[in-house]
């Protein structure tokens, strides 16, 4: 890949090579963007009824953008060992697998543009949806809260965009990937790689709607604050989890098909013949399509699945716990 032509998506660059770092650079964002919403006024006990929503959404910007940046440095840094794993399957040597792993940290300066530009133009619609009829341009100037969750606001986009933009293109790398890697059908391992990144990057989509509810624990918060990030994660979501795999699904598919027929064509032929000879080979057959029948057609692994199947429960349950603590907090005072 020609750096020069290319530019490092920066975030993964936040988290400090160090044991810990991840959970280092979680802290760290969480600290300082808590702190700069506490020192905007956006956390005081005092704020006025209609606008305690703000925060809820400083705690949620806080936590979302906290989350997300660890998570996406180690979905790339698993994406970039996954490729780096299938070499000798891609019949690709050690120069051209590094420039495939190089390109899930680096982008085309114009994948900037576009990110960047979705981004952008995601969070100043958003903010204008959030301010119609509450508050107006000359009001706003001397309001120091105002700004700073319309910079919150923009800051969520943007970092949120860029992640699921960097995640949505490594999954076509590896739908590309997946068309041409040699499989094995009867050594599935082989492509798992490719199921792992999917659930990985899955649940990471996953994980951050599961903070979405955080919203709404202060009450009064307009369904403006939340329905459009929640929608602009799912479809991306759906994508990052089919992408990577599905090639793979209809490779695996039409070669299980393939051996199928052909056993079964040999197994009708033998079952014809009662002798003994024809007894002696149709036992091993029968074996083999058991075999084949057991053989799954995707490229994920029963734990991967249960992962996924687990996370999938998350948000609806954030969304269920954050309703009941709002009204026993509601009852209680």
């Amino acid at each position: 890949m020609d750096e020069t032509r290319t530019w490092h998506v920066g975030l993964t660059r936040l988290v400090p090579e160090v044991p810990g770092g991840r959970w280092l650079c979680a802290a760290a964002l969480f600290g300082i963007l808590m702190g700069a919403f506490g020192a905007a006024g956006l956390l005081s006990d005092d704020l006025p009824e209609t606008e305690t929503g703000n925060r809820a959404a400083a705690i949620f910007f806080s936590v979302i953008i906290a989350y997300i940046v660890p998570v996406f440095h180690y979905i790339s840094q698993r994406t970039a060992e996954a490729i780096a794993s299938l070499q000798a399957d891609l019949d690709v040597d050690e120069t051209g697998v590094a420039r495939l792993a190089a390109s899930v940290y680096r982008k085309p300066r114009h994948w900037f543009a576009w990110a960047l530009g979705i981004g952008c133009g995601s969070a100043v619609l958003h903010n204008l949806l959030l301010a119609r009829g509450e508050t107006s341009l000359p009001d706003a100037f001397g309001n120091v809260g105002w700004w700073t969750m319309v910079a919150g606001t923009a800051l969520v986009w943007i970092v949120m965009t860029l992640v699921i933009a960097a995640l949505m293109d490594n999954a076509f790398l590896l739908n590309r990937l997946a068309r041409r890697v040699n499989i094995h059908l009867l050594n599935p391992e082989r492509t798992r790689p490719f199921g792992r990144v999917a659930v990985l990057s899955t649940l990471s989509i996953i994980g951050a709607q599961a903070a979405f509810p955080i919203m709404i624990l202060d009450g009064g918060v307009n369904p403006v604050a939340f329905a459009p990030g929640l929608a602009a994660t799912t479809v991306p979501m759906l994508v990052l989890a089919l992408m990577p795999v599905w090639p793979l699904h209809v490779r695996l598919r039409a070669e299980r098909a393939r051996l199928l027929e052909d056993v079964n064509r040999q197994v009708l032929e033998l079952d014809t013949d009662r002798g003994p000879a024809a007894t002696a080979e149709l036992l091993p057959l029968l074996a083999w399509r058991r075999e084949l029948l057991a053989i799954s057609e995707w490229p994920l692994d029963a734990r991967s699945l249960g992962r996924l199947a687990f996370y999938l429960v998350i948000p609806p349950l954030t969304w269920v716990g954050a309703a009941l603590i709002e009204h026993l907090v509601e009852s209680l005072l």
